[in-house]
């Protein structure tokens, strides 16, 4: 690999991971501003679809061409929250039911505390808690469910993409649950305090 291609592919995954910042406001302007009923759903859907896409594709480029950077780590997480719970935030509104509210909690709560331990890892020696296996399963199924529940409300009488997005939402509500819980047990030294 020669250096130049290096150098040009060096800014890419912050691009990426910008853009996908870039795109949650103006996903919820074609949610939210009254038009074409069934087109802005489907709008919505490709371009949340095009947003989550980059969220692997930035880390995998960063890593091909050792592009890692300190802005990286700090904005990639956060634009991925940002991402899913915008739009968690609009179907939580939208369905005004209890149970959704409940999904909404477990998952704002789990990436609160994620977020705290890290603070706390990072201040403690810059020490770097990479996310677990349950962790990027949780983020798959919120893909799938928020996926189809923008699908649904384009397509209304087709019911399969609300049942895939219930069955999605509930799976991603149980991996926040239970890949927080294993984060906790994993990383419990962090909460240790050094006693002099």
């Amino acid at each position: 690999m020669t250096k130049s291609k290096k150098e040009r592919m060096k800014h890419v995954p912050n691009i990426l991971t910008v853009i996908r910042i870039l795109t949650v406001p103006v996903i919820l302007a074609v949610l939210m501003i009254p038009w074409d009923y069934e087109k802005r759903f489907w709008i919505a859907a490709l371009l949340f679809v095009l947003s989550a896409a980059t969220d692997g594709l930035d880390g995998h480029i960063a890593r091909k061409f050792d592009a890692i950077s300190n802005f990286g780590k700090f904005v990639d997480p956060l634009a991925d929250k940002l991402l899913v719970i915008s739009i968690l935030t609009w179907i939580t509104a939208e369905i005004s039911a209890n149970w959704m509210t409940v999904v909404m909690v477990i998952t704002v709560a789990r990436e609160f505390i994620i977020s705290g331990f890290r603070l706390v890892a990072a201040a403690d020696g810059g020490k770097v808690i990479a996310a677990g296996w349950l962790g990027k399963i949780k983020t798959v199924t919120q893909y799938i469910a928020l996926t189809a529940y923008l699908l649904f409300r384009g397509a209304p009488q087709q019911m399969f993409l609300y049942w895939a997005f219930f069955a999605a939402i509930i799976l991603s509500a149980v991996f926040s649950a239970l890949s927080c819980a294993v984060y906790i047990w994993k990383n419990r030294e962090v909460l240790k305090e050094d006693v002099a």
